[in-house]
């Protein structure tokens, strides 16, 4: 697993937004704030100058969907978004 590799390497932190850094100092270290779709490679945060891990680029994701669904055969449009509206939708029908 990505997060246990950097871990083990001494990147397995991320950025919190907002302050949440400070009031939740060891938060970005935890499993729960990882990225869920983690950049292949790390690199320098421009805001810290430290190095880590950030997410994939919306648009790779976005590629990655057209990509699928070209190989499924599926013509209808489709996005993330509506991947994401999907999902929630399922959630409140199964209550």
């Amino acid at each position: 697993m990505i997060f246990d590799q950097d871990r083990g390497a001494g990147f397995g932190e991320v950025y919190l937004p907002h302050a949440l850094d400070k009031k939740y100092p060891q938060a970005g270290q935890e499993w729960g704030w990882f990225w869920v779709f983690p950049a292949k490679e790390l690199s320098i945060d421009p805001r810290s100058g430290v190095k880590r891990r950030h997410h994939i680029h919306d648009q790779a994701l976005q590629r990655a969907v057209k990509k699928t669904l070209q190989a499924a055969g599926i013509t209808k449009p489709a996005t993330t978004r509506s991947l994401r509206h999907s999902f929630a939708t399922h959630l409140l029908q199964s209550g």
